[in-house]
């Protein structure tokens, strides 16, 4: 029980681990985003500006332009991508934290009827005491009973007496259970 209960919190912190990293990948992408997006901005707005200013430098505004949007539809098809590829490593963390959480109800289940046959192993081991304590104050009794007793009585007495011993071993020990 203890051994599923560490391979169930090391598979807890190892899916917190992962869950953090590509947190932080995320949070790492939308800022460079984020950032990369406001330096298209401003270097549109100088565009603007320049536009007006002559038609040559419209042309190198032109080119500027059409490499900032072939930046930008790289940066979104890799931010589609790392997305994609978070929703799949999400589902399979879902997926395998279903499995882990099955692992441990099982497991539990597992304990709940081993609990059961330690409580009646207890049990059996209290009335087998209570029927020891019988019949060894039984055997006592023979032992001190008068030598008037026959002696066939007393052999008689005896063979009861290892009869009922091995009954009660039979039946909270019985051969070949588990």
């Amino acid at each position: 029980m203890v051994q599923v209960e560490k391979e169930h919190d090391a598979t807890k912190e190892e899916l917190a681990s992962t869950k953090e990293i590509y947190e932080e990948k995320l949070q790492s992408m939308t800022v460079a985003l984020t950032e990369e997006n406001s330096t298209l901005k401003e270097s549109l707005k100088s565009a603007t500006k320049r536009l007006t200013v002559s038609e040559e430098s419209l042309a190198v505004v032109t080119k500027d332009l059409s490499k900032q949007t072939n930046l930008a539809n790289m940066l979104k098809k890799t931010s589609a991508e790392m997305k994609a590829t978070c929703d799949e490593e999400k589902a399979e963390l879902q997926v395998a934290l279903e499995e882990a959480q099955a692992s441990v109800q099982s497991t539990q289940e597992k304990v709940d009827n081993l609990e059961l046959e330690v409580t009646t192993i207890l049990n059996n081991e209290a009335a087998l005491q209570r029927a020891l304590e019988s019949a060894l104050q039984s055997a006592t009794e023979m032992r001190d009973a008068p030598e008037d007793v026959l002696a066939q009585a007393r052999h008689g007495a005896w063979i009861g007496l290892y009869r009922n011993v091995g009954k009660i071993l039979d039946s909270k020990f019985p051969l070949g259970a588990q």
